[in-house]
């Protein structure tokens, strides 16, 4: 199985089902029962700047079937290994045993393995260092990305730059911003003024009454540009100005909230200590803070005012969170846009508005099919919740959000609910991101009682040697293709509930998966050993310990009880050890 967090190729994805349900995996690293070995696999580096490994490797006489090409960034050696392997291709015994991977990235180290789709579907993967498993990695070297010991100075008419010549840099970009281009979106938001195949570069079109933050980028012979952020070696951390134009001190700009869904901005006139005249002031509006030249670009203009104007009212605002940024603009056009100095904006949000919150849940049944109904109040903020199952009627929203049924809208104001698994005694909906230490509340974030319009958990019960489970549905059919068991006993057990309830949805996992341990040792029903069993998996994956949970999460481990939770909660851990 060839699996890739979230990126997971088609055929992957196929290769992944067909492993998954062809039962467990030994990998042996000597060749024995797999007569089908592809042999002397070796890799080479055809290009530093294209980033291309060249698999070459000899397919093997006598196989008539297909050939897999898998990738990692560790040396493949276990089960383990396989199954995290990302798969490059797939191939016939016709095909030259050779491809070329063009998605490698600089500084990278790379294995590959060749399989075939036979012994996939077996019980042993034979692994051969140097036959059909690489011994050694593949790396594609790191282009010098970076120039050093950037430095800057201020004359009189121009700004002038300086830096540490690169052995691979064919030309350099020089860019300009007024706040750090510390990161590549800050780049992309920032203007480049020129282009030189010289270690310096004079800034001459410069305003006397503004600060600036410059950065120097690598671009080779194919013109392909390199930058990664290193700071005062590549970009300038403190900013620079024509020491005659210095023009402004800090603003001390306020914004509050007023009535009529409108906002008060306050300023200080700053001391202009320029010849330069002041025209008057640019304010800003933003739904974070504008604390960067990126974050002004993707704010609003929303006024310019006169030169006395020390307070402006901004009406019938949208709702929502809004900061602001007021800079002094000149006579000649120029604005003096500081970041470095935080009076310039706000640093904390006004509110216009409400956000969008759960004011009632309940279930209604009509038609034959339950529906989840809610009322809401708010008119801002993300309009997404999720819909969660919870055993518990007021459980914290951080111990439900795995247990998630499905994203709705929260202005649809409904949703149909009725393939709901009957293991959830309780419905809530919550936003996106819950609040920290959020606790659900009975009949407002999470539905009151037990729904009597749901399947509950205590409909099911085993009675009888060879008896059978009974699932009612409502509408009053039956499954009966479910397990067995030797004793008669209640789907739950109250003790096996109350240690989930007050260690696992109270995020004690650790005493989770040693309280529910003990109870596995005592005389319980095998299904609440698997019920056990499946929320010490959950515990494991909440710890981050993602292979003790695929261990016990493994699917033989569970009967139709819990085989499709047991399922997907391994296949998210098999995810999360990527």
């Amino acid at each position: 199985m060839f699996l890739k967090k979230y990126s997971t190729p088609p055929l992957a994805a196929a290769l992944a089902i067909l492993l998954f349900f062809s039962g467990p995996v030994k990998v042996i690293a000597r060749q024995v029962e797999d007569a089908y070995l592809a042999e002397n696999i070796k890799t080479e580096i055809t290009g530093e700047k294209t980033g291309h490994i060249l698999i070459k490797w000899t397919m093997p006489a006598g196989y008539k079937g297909e050939f897999v090409l898998g990738r990692l960034e560790t040396p493949i050696e276990t089960t383990a290994d396989i199954l995290m392997c990302r798969l490059m291709g797939i191939f016939n015994p016709a095909q030259a045993g050779t491809y070329t991977d063009t998605t490698a990235l600089p500084g990278h180290s790379y294995y590959y393995v060749v399989l075939t789709k036979r012994s996939l579907s077996h019980d042993i993967i034979t692994l051969k260092k140097g036959g059909n498993v690489t011994a050694y990695a593949a790396t594609v070297s790191v282009p010098a990305e970076t120039v050093k010991s950037i430095r800057v100075s201020a004359g009189r008419r121009d700004i002038d730059l300086e830096w540490k010549k690169n052995q691979n840099a064919h030309t350099y970009g020089i860019y300009r911003s007024t706040s750090p281009i510390s990161r590549i979106e800050e780049l992309k938001a920032s203007t480049r003024i020129g282009t030189t195949e010289e270690n310096a570069f004079s800034d001459k079109n410069v305003s006397r009454y503004r600060t600036y933050f410059y950065a120097v980028t690598i671009i080779d012979k194919s013109g392909k540009e390199y930058y990664r952020p290193v700071m005062d070696e590549n970009y300038t951390s403190n900013g620079t100005f024509i020491k005659s134009g210095s023009s402004s001190t800090p603003l001390n700009i306020s914004a509050y909230r007023n009535e009529n869904r409108s906002v008060i901005i306050k300023w200080t006139k700053p001391e202009i200590k320029s010849d330069n005249e002041l025209a008057g002031f640019e304010i800003y509006r933003g739904s974070s803070e504008i604390n960067s030249n990126l974050r002004l670009k993707e704010s609003m203009l929303v006024k310019v005012t006169g030169p006395e104007e020390t307070i402006y009212f901004d009406r019938n605002i949208t709702p929502g969170e809004w900061y602001y940024a007021v800079f002094p603009r000149f006579k000649d056009g120029s604005s003096d846009i500081n970041f470095t100095e935080k009076n310039s904006y706000t640093h904390t949000p006004a509110v216009i508005g409400r956000p969008y919150e759960i004011t009632r849940i309940y279930t209604e049944k009509k038609d034959n099919r339950i529906y989840l109904k809610w009322d809401y109040s708010g008119d801002f903020g993300k309009e997404t919740f999720q819909i969660v199952g919870s055993l518990e009627n007021e459980p914290y929203a951080s111990s439900v959000v795995n247990s998630r049924i499905m994203w709705i809208n929260i202005k649809t104001k409904e949703s149909d609910i009725s393939l709901l698994k009957p293991s959830y005694r309780y419905i809530a909906l919550i936003p996106e991101n819950p609040r920290t230490g959020q606790r659900l509340k009975s009949g407002i974030d999470i539905t009151e009682n037990t729904a009597d319009n749901l399947p509950r958990a205590n409909d099911l019960k085993i009675t009888g040697k060879r008896s059978t489970i009974m699932k009612k549905f409502q509408d009053g059919t039956s499954d009966t293709n479910l397990s067995t068991s030797k004793e008669t006993y209640s789907f739950e057990s109250a003790n096996l509930n109350r240690i989930i309830r007050e260690t696992f949805y109270k995020n004690r996992y650790r005493s989770a998966i040693s309280e529910l341990n003990k109870f596995m040792k005592k005389d319980a029903s095998e299904t609440e050993k698997q019920k056990a069993l499946l929320f010490i998996g959950k515990s494991y994956i909440e710890l981050g310990q993602y292979k003790k949970a695929v261990k016990v999460l493994k699917v033989k481990n569970f009967d139709n009880f819990y085989r499709d939770e047991a399922k997907f909660w391994f296949n998210f851990a098999m995810l999360r050890l990527n």
